[in-house]
């Protein structure tokens, strides 16, 4: 695969890094989706697959809802043929419900490993792994410490 075609992968997660999950324009997702998209989550929350570029709307919308000023910020990226790795902390203010959790109004902060599979130029696959454990101590389901 050619340096053009590595960095285009590497725009196209860009983009939805920062113009669709920052910026907050949910109807960018088909263009960077591929309509049969698919949402891994390894040790991740949420823990349930999400399909297609409505099912990541739907995803979006309940971190938007529980953390409000939610925001990705990328520490690494690297790409490799059709993968895009990133490595990335978002953090936000616990503001509503994230998933079974009543908010803390406190802010949240924790890293996560994507594994994106490109193809024809959009995400088809995200394999994701999310510090569970300390966002489950942040919200108080698991003691610190454990």
């Amino acid at each position: 695969m050619t340096n053009t075609a590595l960095e285009a992968n590497k725009a196209v997660v860009t983009r939805l890094l920062e113009e669709v999950f920052n910026g907050r324009n949910l109807d960018l997702l088909p263009e960077v989706l591929t309509r049969d998209f698919v949402l891994k989550p390894v040790a991740a929350f949420p823990a349930e697959e999400a399909h297609g570029p409505e099912g990541m709307r739907a995803v979006y919308e309940g971190f938007y809802n529980g953390l409000p000023d939610v925001k990705a910020e990328t520490l690494d990226m690297i790409a490799e043929g059709d993968i895009v790795m990133v490595y990335d902390r978002f953090g936000g203010t616990h503001e509503g419900p994230l998933g079974p959790f009543e908010a803390t109004h406190k802010p949240l902060f924790w890293n996560v490993m994507h594994l994106y599979r490109l193809r024809d130029g959009k995400i088809a696959e995200d394999n994701v792994f999310v510090d569970a454990l300390g966002l489950m101590q942040q919200v108080g389901a698991i003691p610190a410490g454990s």
